[in-house]
C-alpha cells in the first residue's frame, strides 16, 4: 500500500498597521501647551488652569482638540502677543476648540479687547469650534477679531459661541458650517468678494439674513425669541426674530393683556429679571422673554 504524501502547509503571519491613537495630556501653562503642540502626533489637550496665550501657536500638520477639565477655563491674551492665538497653517491641519461634554464646562478664548492685534484664530487647514467653545473680546487690526478663514473651512457645532462683534471673515470661495443641535447643517460659502458674520452662537441660531450696514453687505445671525404671557392673553405673534445688532423686530407684538395690571416689557424672568425687549420693541438680548406687569 502507498502511503499519500503529506502536502506542505505554509502559515503566514498577517500583520497590518493600526494607527495609533491619539494621546490625551494636561496642560496648565502656556509652555505646557506649546510643548504639546509642537508635538509629533495628533492629541486631545485636557486644560487644567487658566493662563494667558504669549505667542501664536501654529498647528501644522497635526489634528488637536483644547478642552477644559472640570472647571471653566480661559486662554486669555499675553500683554505682548500682538499676533493670534492660533494658526492653523498648513491645509489638512485641524484644531477643534471644545468645551466638556462630561462636566458641562466651557472654554474660552478671550483677547482682552487689545487694541491693534490680530484674530484669535487663523485658518488655512481645518477650525472647529464645539460645544462650550467661546471665542469673545478680541479687537483686530483689519477683519476677522474672532476667526480669519483664509484659505480653509470653519465648523461651528452645537452650543458654540463667537461672542458680540467678534467677527468671521470669509476670504473669497470659504466656508463655513454650522450644525445646530438637531444636527442640521448650514452651509455658507462665499462665492464672490469677501463676506464677514458677527455674533454667531449655534444654539441659539434660526437662520441668516443679508445686511447692508452701511458700507459692507454682511451675513448676520438671525435669532427666535419666544414670548411667555405670563398669565396675559392676546398677544401675537407668539415668536419673534431678530437679526444680530439689529434692534427691530421681524414683527410688530399686540401687547398682552390682564385685567388690574399694567404691560411694562418682556424679561428673562416671570417676576422680573433684565428687560430684554421694551414696549417700543427694542430689542436687548436673544433669550426667551416673559411678560411683565404691575398691579
Amino acid at each position: 500500500m502507498r502511503r499519500a504524501a503529506a502536502a506542505a502547509v505554509l502559515l503566514v503571519c498577517l500583520l497590518f498597521a493600526v494607527p495609533a491613537a491619539a494621546d490625551t495630556v494636561t496642560v496648565s501653562s502656556f509652555v505646557e501647551l506649546q510643548n504639546s503642540i509642537t508635538s509629533a502626533s495628533d492629541r486631545t489637550i485636557i486644560i487644567t488652569g487658566d493662563f494667558s496665550i504669549d505667542k501664536e501657536l501654529s498647528i501644522s500638520g497635526l489634528n488637536i482638540t483644547l478642552m477644559p477639565d472640570g472647571e471653566n477655563r480661559t486662554l486669555s491674551r499675553g500683554n505682548e502677543n500682538s499676533n493670534s492665538f492660533f494658526n492653523i497653517n498648513k491645509s489638512g491641519s485641524k484644531l477643534t476648540i471644545t468645551g466638556n461634554s462630561s462636566t458641562g464646562k466651557s472654554l474660552t478664548m478671550d483677547g482682552k479687547n487689545m487694541p491693534n492685534r490680530k484674530s484669535l484664530v487663523w485658518v488655512i487647514g481645518t477650525f472647529t469650534l464645539k460645544d462650550g467653545g467661546i471665542l469673545t473680546n478680541n479687537t483686530a487690526t483689519n477683519f476677522g477679531d474672532g476667526v480669519y478663514v483664509n484659505s480653509g473651512t470653519f465648523n461651528m457645532e452645537g452650543d458654540a459661541l463667537v461672542d458680540e462683534m467678534n467677527e468671521v471673515y470669509l476670504a473669497e470661495g470659504r466656508t463655513i458650517t454650522h450644525q445646530r443641535p438637531n444636527n442640521e447643517k448650514k452651509i455658507v460659502t462665499n462665492g464672490a468678494g469677501n463676506l464677514s458674520f458677527f455674533g454667531l452662537r449655534s444654539s441659539t441660531m434660526s437662520g441668516w439674513k443679508l445686511v447692508d450696514d452701511g458700507t459692507d453687505l454682511v451675513l448676520r445671525a438671525v435669532t427666535n425669541i419666544t414670548l411667555n404671557q405670563n398669565g396675559g392673553t392676546g398677544v401675537s405673534p407668539s415668536s419673534v426674530n431678530v437679526t444680530y445688532g439689529n434692534s427691530t423686530l421681524d414683527a410688530k407684538i399686540t401687547a398682552p393683556t390682564r385685567t388690574g395690571y399694567t404691560f411694562f416689557g418682556w424679561n428673562t424672568l416671570a417676576d422680573g429679571g433684565v428687560c430684554i425687549i421694551n414696549k417700543s420693541g427694542e430689542l436687548v438680548q436673544d433669550v426667551v422673554g416673559y411678560c411683565v406687569k404691575g398691579k
